[in-house]
C-alpha cells in the first residue's frame, strides 16, 4: 500500500505548481511569488519556490503557449482581477473602463453587421398582405 504522506505531499506540490502557474499568468514576478508563498504559509525554502516557478513554466511552455496567447491570458487574469477588486471597492469608473478594454479585446466593441435593406417580398412576410406596398418606389 501506499503511503498516505507521500500521496499528500504530491498533492500538495502539485497544488502549489497549479496556483504558481496561475499567479505567473497572471504576471506575477519572482518577488510577488515569494511573498504570496508566505503569505499563504507554506513554509518552504526560496529554493523550493523556484523550482515550482520553474514547472509552472514548463507547463506553460508545454501547452503551446506563444508570447500573444501567454500575454492575452496574462491580460485576462490582470483584467478580471482589476473588475474583481473595483467592483469590491465601488469603483465603479475603473472597473467600467477594464470592462470596456476587456471587451476591445476580445473585438466585443465592434458594431455587429446589419442587413438594412429588406426586400418587398421579405416586408410582406413579415406584415402579411394586409398592407399594400408600392413595388416601383
Amino acid at each position: 500500500m501506499a503511503n498516505t504522506n507521500t500521496k499528500t505531499e504530491t498533492a500538495e506540490l502539485e497544488r502549489r505548481i497549479t496556483e504558481v502557474y496561475k499567479l505567473l499568468l497572471g504576471s506575477y514576478k519572482r518577488a510577488d511569488i515569494l511573498r504570496y508563498a508566505s503569505e499563504k504559509g507554506w513554509g518552504v525554502t526560496e529554493r523550493s519556490i523556484e523550482n515550482y516557478i520553474s514547472k509552472a513554466n514548463t507547463k506553460i511552455k508545454e501547452e503551446g503557449f506563444d508570447k500573444r496567447k501567454l500575454m492575452k491570458k496574462q491580460a485576462i487574469f490582470e483584467y478580471n482581477d482589476i473588475l474583481r477588486r473595483s467592483k469590491k471597492d465601488r469603483q465603479y469608473g475603473v472597473a467600467l473602463g477594464c470592462q470596456t478594454a476587456k471587451n476591445k479585446m476580445f473585438g466585443l466593441d465592434e458594431p455587429e453587421e446589419h442587413n438594412h435593406n429588406i426586400q418587398i417580398t421579405e416586408l410582406k412576410d413579415l406584415l402579411g398582405n394586409s398592407i399594400e406596398v408600392d413595388e416601383d418606389n
